[in-house]
């Protein structure tokens, strides 16, 4: 296992996938792991649904469409890669949320569902695979909750994870300090 602070500070979101497959057991062990997220009221508001590669064309189709609504002229090349890109991955899931009537509530259960998001990425990135959240337009698509058996009054599609073997590992981003970003109530600097 690798230092805890290594694995959050060397993970990266992944954009382009080699075609290696995940093995179902490790899947399943990252959902468990995101449902040890911090969970106020224990409400466990997060859906997992495991979107097989017979359905990825349809996911793909979705995608299409809403890149032709907004205008968006795709040559036959430009089709194939959107489809590539949804096919190549060896895992994608849809993350709902169950829809809490309490507003706080349904705040906190975002929070579990961000940080159970981040319990999965690191449980597979620990085992040498990469993740993506994706929360595109894509998500509020009818053809989406509909694809997935998912009832939008009773639930919210919050992501679209990817999750597979990295083609390429981007570099890390810039990021700010501890520092930087904090600061102490009655010290000079606040």
């Amino acid at each position: 296992m690798k230092n805890i602070n290594e694995l959050i500070k060397k993970r990266r979101t992944i954009h382009s996938y080699s075609t290696e497959t995940i093995d179902e057991v490790l899947i399943k062990e990252a959902i468990d792991c995101a449902l040890y997220a911090p969970n106020h009221k224990l409400t466990f508001p997060m859906r997992f649904t495991i979107i097989p590669k017979e359905f990825r064309k349809a996911l793909a189709n979705i995608s299409l469409t809403i890149r032709k609504k907004k205008g968006r002229v795709l040559t036959p090349e430009d089709e194939a890669k959107i489809i590539q890109k949804f096919e190549k991955p060896s895992h994608i899931l849809i993350v709902s949320q169950v829809k809490h009537p309490d507003p706080v509530i349904l705040k906190e259960d975002y929070a579990t569902l961000a940080m159970g998001i981040q319990n999965f990425s690191l449980y597979l990135w620990e085992k040498g695979y990469g993740t993506k959240w994706s929360s595109g337009s894509i998500i509020r698509e009818d053809e989406l909750y509909s694809l997935c058996g998912i009832n939008p009054k009773e639930e919210s599609i919050e992501a679209l994870l990817w999750a597979g073997g990295a083609e390429k590992e981007p570099s890390p981003p810039k990021r700010p300090s501890a520092n930087d970003m904090t600061k102490t109530l009655g010290s000079p600097n606040s």
